[in-house]
């Protein structure tokens, strides 16, 4: 009722929250006693956890871009990663992959407003832009983006190439 539920008797460790993916909708935060969770990791120790609170929105942001190769040309079939800036790049629910098409466009729909930076690939393993050792050698490359509710976004980036 009133969009309360509970989880009894769940044992002692952190937890990740996350969201099958519902069009349209995301999580924006998820907060314990009241603090946001950067890391989106909801801590169950030995006494109360206290109330939990997962704020959902369908607002958000739209990035529609193209990825380019070196020479200038289309980047089809590039890795599109979009990556938040912190203290929110811990946090997985943040994150976000698509693959452009054949001409190298891309969009990305459902941004949570924030500071984010994002790149393109010929090739990149599964989660690798959630590792800081491996994007330390990427960060500066990376293009940076506001994105506010509402707001359509557009960008072009480079593909680095990786193979």
């Amino acid at each position: 009722t009133g969009g309360k539920f509970e989880f009894p008797n769940v044992p002692i460790g952190k937890y990740r929250v996350r969201m099958s993916t519902i069009s349209g909708f995301n999580i924006v935060d998820v907060r314990q006693r009241g603090a946001s969770l950067n890391d989106g990791l909801v801590t169950v120790g030995d006494t109360s956890t206290g109330e939990i609170e997962i704020v959902i929105s369908q607002e958000g942001g739209t990035i529609q871009g193209i990825a380019r190769d070196r020479t200038g040309g289309n980047g089809g079939q590039a890795i599109i990663t979009l990556l938040p800036e912190p203290p929110r790049n811990n946090n997985i629910l943040f994150y976000r992959r698509v693959i452009a098409d054949s001409t190298g466009s891309f969009t990305i729909r459902g941004v949570v407003q924030g500071e984010y930076r994002i790149f393109a690939w010929d090739a990149i393993e599964d989660g690798a832009e959630q590792s800081e050792v491996f994007m330390q050698g990427y960060q500066a490359i990376g293009t940076r983006l506001s994105i506010r509710n509402g707001q359509n976004a557009q960008t072009q980036v480079r593909i680095i190439t990786t193979r």
